[in-house]
């Protein structure tokens, strides 16, 4: 059976961009923007499912949840997933220097810099580097408790980022894992061979505060629960993490955060599109908690959308 894609149209128009020149950070330009819109959702009659790989007549596509729509649950999950990622591509779109596109490159020749056959990857965040994830975390190690997110920018089906979250009522850092570079050389050319996307370069630490997100999960952990998480962070005893695309990226960073606490990233659910058991990009990540419906005890799910905490976002 050939399904065809949704045509996603707006109610309300288009958006319009106001600068503001003076705000505080509760209503600034980009959280303005995250406010929900309203959104319709259309199918052509006779179709029952969306094409959500259907690149031609629906910009957000990769955001649907569930492509065949079964259940009135189903309908309201695509529209509000619709609406989410709307708002957010506003953000990029207005905010275009914050937001760097992964990119793969087939230029013909293997010495120019980046050299052909290369794959581009987004750096998030502020020039600020942490030399160590010590710079990042170091003040929460006196904690007796914090919460933890894991936050995900979903930007398509190939872009994106993860960034990872502290908080309490005196400090608030937001962080993301990322190569010592930014783009990753190909399989041969410049002298150089053996190259690839499963190269291991240098991992780094990079400052991820107020970066938009789709969706996070979060846990509040006890003093025990801190010291697991930052022994993994940290990689304790041993050198820190190399990153690898295919084989050690921020969402498998990421994940081994989530294991270390006992949090849980994935939650079978029926007619769900996009998830994976063990996820290897932001966009199956970001499905996988835009669908879970179950919340344990101390966990908080958010399916709208927001800005990555700053310094001024202390938990009162």
């Amino acid at each position: 059976m050939k399904f065809n894609p949704p045509q996603l149209l707006c109610a309300v128009g288009m958006l319009a961009l106001t600068v503001l020149f003076s705000c505080s950070k509760s209503d600034g330009p980009e959280r303005q923007l995250l406010k929900p819109k309203d959104v319709s959702l259309d199918k052509m009659a006779n179709i029952n499912c969306f094409d959500p790989w259907n690149y031609t007549l629906a910009n957000y596509y990769y955001a649907l949840l569930f492509p065949c729509e079964v259940t009135a649950n189903h309908i309201a999950s695509n529209l509000a997933a619709v609406d989410r990622q709307k708002r957010i591509d506003s953000i990029i779109k207005a905010n275009s220097y914050k937001y760097p596109e992964h990119i793969f490159s087939t230029a013909p020749s293997p010495c120019t810099t980046p050299p052909g056959n290369y794959t581009w990857l987004p750096l998030f965040g502020t020039s600020v580097v942490f030399n160590t994830v010590d710079g990042a975390i170091s003040e929460f190690y006196s904690a007796s408790s914090a919460v933890f997110t894991i936050y995900v920018l979903q930007n398509g089906m190939h872009g994106g980022g993860v960034f990872l979250g502290l908080q309490n009522a005196t400090s608030a850092k937001t962080f993301g894992f990322y190569p010592n570079q930014t783009y990753i050389y190909p399989t041969s050319g410049c002298g150089v061979t053996g190259r690839s996307s499963s190269l291991t370069v240098p991992g780094e630490i990079r400052n991820n505060a107020d970066i938009v997100y789709s969706v996070s999960i979060s846990k509040t952990l006890n003093s025990f629960q801190m010291q697991n998480l930052f022994n993994y962070l940290r990689n304790t005893g041993s050198s820190f993490y190399n990153y690898s695309l295919s084989y050690f990226n921020e969402v498998h960073y990421a994940l081994g955060a989530a294991n270390a606490i006992g949090l849980s990233v994935y939650e079978p659910v029926s007619g769900a599109y996009g998830t994976a058991s063990t996820p290897r990009t932001p966009y199956e990540l970001a499905q996988n908690i835009a669908v879970m419906t179950t919340t344990p005890a101390g966990v908080t799910i958010n399916k709208l959308g927001g800005i990555t905490p700053g310094v001024s976002d202390i938990i009162e």
